[in-house]
This record gives C-alpha cells, sequence and structure tokens, in this order.
C-alpha cells in the first residue's frame, strides 16, 4: 500500500496491479494507531509493506526480528529521501499493534552542510545520534558513467557528538 500527496492505492498479492485505496487498510490502520498517528502524513511518501503468511510463525517472526534488529540505523544517513522506518507487531486487530522499532531521520539543511539527527526507538528505549553531513556535487569520470549522468553528489558524515563527548572529558 502506498500513499503520497493526497494519493492512495495497493498492489495486488503479486505486486503488479494497482487498485485505488478509497478507505485506509486494515495494515494502514495499524500502523496509523501503533506510530500514534491520525492519518498518514500528507508529507512524503508512506509505504506499507505486510508481512506474508509465511512469516506467521513463531520460529519465522523471531528469525526476522533477530534480522531488523542488525539494521543499523546509520543506514538512514545514505538514504537521502527516507525519513521513517516503523516495524509494527500486530497480534490480532489494530488495537494490539505496538511499534517494535522505529527509526527516524531529522534534518537541518544549510548551504552544502545539513545537520543529521537519527532516533532509533526499541524496546521501550531510545538512542539519538547527531551527525554532520556535508555534500557535494561532482562531475563523474567518463569511465563511471552510468547512463547519461554527468554529475553525482559525494557526501561524508562526521559524528557531532563525538566532538561533545570529546568536550566533556
Amino acid at each position: 500500500e502506498i500513499h503520497s500527496r493526497g494519493y492512495a492505492f495497493s498492489l495486488d498479492q503479486h505486486m503488479v496491479v494497482p487498485r485505488p485505496c478509497v478507505d485506509a487498510s486494515p495494515a494502514c490502520r495499524t500502523w496509523l494507531a501503533a506510530a500514534g498517528l491520525k492519518k498518514v502524513p500528507a508529507q512524503g511518501t508512506t509505504i506499507l509493506l505486510p508481512l506474508t503468511e509465511e512469516f506467521r510463525g513463531e520460529a519465522k517472526r523471531a528469525e526476522l526480528a533477530e534480522k531488523i534488529g542488525e539494521i543499523d540505523p546509520l543506514l538512514l544517513l545514505f538514504l537521502n529521501r527516507v525519513r521513517r522506518i516503523d516495524v509494527v507487531e500486530r497480534s490480532g486487530d489494530e488495537e494490539d499493534a505496538a511499534t517494535t522499532r522505529s527509526m527516524r531521520r531529522q534534518d537541518v539543511a544549510s548551504g552544502t552542510a545539513s545537520v543529521v539527527t537519527l532516533t532509533d526507538a526499541v524496546g521501550g528505549g531510545e538512542t539519538t545520534t547527531t551527525w554532520l553531513v556535508v555534500k557535494r556535487e561532482v562531475e563523474t569520470v567518463s569511465w563511471a558513467r552510468r547512463g547519461d549522468a554527468a554529475k553525482t553528489v559525494l557526501a561524508a558524515a562526521f559524528d557531532a557528538g563525538a566532538a561533545r563527548r570529546a568536550d566533556d572529558e
């Protein structure tokens, strides 16, 4: 199910044929309840990916939870347009839903640099890190071009929290 700027559609079980969403689906209502939201955010795009039946057993669920736990929130530093990844576990109906992990990114941009705050909330605890991200657009060398892309963006991220920790010592 995909919601973007007032449009909403879902895909069939083979992820091929789109159909419009008139009302929020049970999966969407579950996510909204677990995320503490009243409606899908108007800004950006929200993609809901409910699990298939093959992940319904306890063993598969545990395996999936372990894999999700291995995701480093730093991934959001380099997925420039992704602002939030939520993992919601639903045992029955949407009232029983609980967010088991939420990774969020917030940017404050100024020219070619941004201060990026990453928040990783899991199991009732929350960790926040702050990064200085500097970007520069450069021309690509002819042998490394993909398609007709003549330019690319290079980015470097520096742990701003490390500088504060060094000052504290």
